[in-house]
């Protein structure tokens, strides 16, 4: 039961709307629930959605779940309102409407600072913020500058989490100023798609190139407090290349190691369109070995735990390179979480992998383009005891006898996403006819239960074989011995007669149910 269901039970009155409630809670001392003690401890634990209703109960409850709020709730900023009519930079997203841009922060703090802080801004910060199509730069003496020099002083020195997409860094003095000095307590950084106009083209060694003859050493003035890091850059455009021989400034701004010397504790890492042939920006192996590198002089630090490299190629990968490998033996991370493209024609990296992470990995997602058939025997021997959640996205198993190496295992999700992903054949054309769409349907379909006879996964709570998961009405008993305990399933059924009821009757404690109905005979969903 949530606060307000047990706030009505007991009889408490109150009501509001708007920033703050228009009620005052009434003293009742006998209710727990309007004791400061008891509500300190309560909202902690309340998520920002039930917060939003808590706020709005009485006065004592608002002023009770001011702190938590401040800390969970995202606070969004756009391009101010007098660049609305331009683009920030050539082929940049226009700035949207926002009641809220860094100018309108600054001034709204200034107008209360000197006022005894009513709004307790100084006592309860905001944390996390999330800007969008912002122009930034910090090097200048003109008003947009010191507004925003003030804003990343005051309010960047209490953030915890902030992501910058769709935005323009205007100087390789502004991206330092604002990753490796204006935000000391921030704990995870998103850098998405965004320009970086005026840095220099990875073209001096001394900049560019990543790797290095002897181990790096950390900065002194390190962000300690960062765990978390994700970084996406733009697509490449080659139309305005090729109109104008000029493209927009989409690399990075400095070389992996001029950045992560910065970042010793940083434990998740996502890279997104990092490799790429057009620039000569920091890659994905580049990354690796800036991280072998900064171990060997530093070995407790860059500890990585979640690893997702996915789409750290755009194009679908057709083998997943062997120095990828290498480097993962060599930094030996003892990863809960991986995501990667294992590519389409050879097994043995991705056996490799997981024998290499068996003992430690918990989350695992696998890509593999559609144009080859599934391993006939995933997970390849490897015993995967810890493993409590595996998304495949393509042709990966045939069938679910691979369920067997993976005891613990509570969801497993078939996802199709991303399969539209551009794929590179490096096969003459003569054998492109060969590249079929081959990614199964009928995984179900083709598991022989009576190989599996003892096998129950208890653990199990969601199985998700999405739209395109055909099972038949025959297997659905043997699936359920299979899965007993689940609560979420999205499943696609085929069989005359069939009806909802009969197929959720094999499970009783089912929460959310997604299924799709089709006739033995006929190609028609219900």
């Amino acid at each position: 039961m949530n606060p307000l269901e047990q706030f009505a039970k007991m009889g408490g009155k109150g009501g509001g709307g708007g920033d703050q409630p228009l009620v005052e809670a009434e003293p009742v001392h006998k209710n727990p629930l309007l004791i400061d003690v008891v509500l300190d401890k309560l909202f902690p634990m309340v998520l920002v959605e039930d917060l939003k209703s808590a706020r709005l109960v009485c006065k004592l409850w608002w002023k009770s779940s001011l702190p938590q709020w401040r800390k969970s709730c995202l606070v969004q900023i756009r391009g101010d309102r007098q660049d609305g009519n331009r683009r920030i930079v050539k082929g940049s997203v226009r700035p949207q409407p926002s009641p809220y841009t860094i100018h309108d922060f600054v001034d709204f703090r200034g107008k209360w600072s000197g006022t005894g802080d009513p709004f307790q801004f100084e006592k309860f910060p905001f944390h996390k913020f999330n800007l969008s199509c912002v122009n930034l730069d910090l090097s200048k003496n003109g008003r947009e500058c010191r507004s925003q020099l003030e804003f990343w002083k005051v309010v960047g020195a209490q953030m915890t989490h902030l992501k910058i997409s769709k935005s323009a860094f205007c100087n390789v003095q502004t991206f330092k100023m604002i990753l490796f000095e204006l935000t000391p307590k921030l704990e995870a950084l998103k850098l998405e798609k965004n320009f970086y106009k005026g840095c220099p083209r990875f073209s001096s060694p001394s900049i560019g190139q990543s790797r290095v003859s002897q181990p790096l050493q950390f900065v002194k003035n390190y962000q300690d407090s960062l765990k978390e890091i994700s970084i996406v850059l733009r697509e490449f455009d080659a139309e305005s290349l090729y109109r104008s021989g000029k493209c927009d400034p989409i690399e990075l701004p400095l070389s992996w190691a001029e950045i992560l010397v910065y970042f010793p504790n940083v434990v998740s890492v996502h890279l997104e369109n990092i490799d790429t042939e057009d620039y000569n920006c920091p890659s994905l192996e580049g990354f690796l070995e800036t991280a072998i590198n900064l171990r060997n002089g530093t070995p407790n630090s860059l500890n990585l735990n979640v690893l997702n490299i996915m789409n750290a190629k755009m194009n679908c990968l057709l083998t997943l390179p062997n120095g990828i490998l290498s480097h993962l033996k060599a930094l030996h991370w003892p990863l809960t979480s991986l995501t990667l493209d294992v590519g389409v024609t050879d097994s043995n990296v991705l056996r490799e992998v997981l024998h290499l992470h068996a003992a430690s990995l918990k989350m695992l997602t696998v890509f593999r383009a559609p144009y080859a058939y599934p391993f006939p025997n995933f997970p390849f021997g490897v015993q995967l005891n810890f493993l409590e959640e595996l998304k495949v996205i393509g042709p990966i198993f045939q069938d679910l006898l691979f369920l067997e190496f993976m005891p613990q295992l509570k969801r497993l999700l078939i996802g199709e996403e991303n399969l539209n992903k551009p794929f590179e054949f490096a096969i003459e054309p003569a054998n492109r006819s060969s590249m079929e769409y081959k990614n199964p349907d009928s995984i179900i379909a083709h598991t022989d239960f009576g190989l599996i006879p003892d096998l129950v996964l208890n653990h199990l709570v969601e199985f998700n074989g999405g739209d395109e998961q055909v099972c038949p009405m025959e297997k659905l008993d043997a699936l359920a011995k299979l899965m007993p305990n689940l609560k979420i399933l999205e499943l696609k059924v085929v069989g005359d007669g069939l009806s909802c009821a009969d197929i959720t009757q094999n499970w009783k404690g089912l929460e959310k149910v997604n299924l799709v109905l089709q006739h033995a005979d006929s190609n028609v969903d219900d």
